[in-house]
């Protein structure tokens, strides 16, 4: 729905003029237009942009490894009363 030529719910940056969602808005600030010296990935040590950019690295490229370091929870195979 638009609203005399924008989109009900948009919001502009006041920086660079982009238009983005009210939600969207503090995350894009961090990412474009504070300053930050990068995201360090702790499995391999690479430097990445934003936080989110580390976030989809590690999904991508150390899934297994996550996978490896949150085993699933032990099963009690025999009941207490056994003990």
């Amino acid at each position: 729905m638009c609203v005399a030529g924008r989109e009900v719910g948009k919001v502009w940056c006041r920086e660079c003029g982009k238009e983005m969602r009210q939600s969207s808005l503090r995350r894009h600030m961090m990412d474009c237009h504070w300053p930050n010296t990068g995201e360090v990935c702790q499995y391999c040590g690479k430097t990445l942009r934003t936080r989110n950019s580390l976030h989809s690295h590690v999904s991508v490229y150390h899934r297994h490894i996550k996978k490896l370091l949150h085993p699933l929870p032990a099963i009690q195979v025999f009941p207490d009363t056994f003990v």
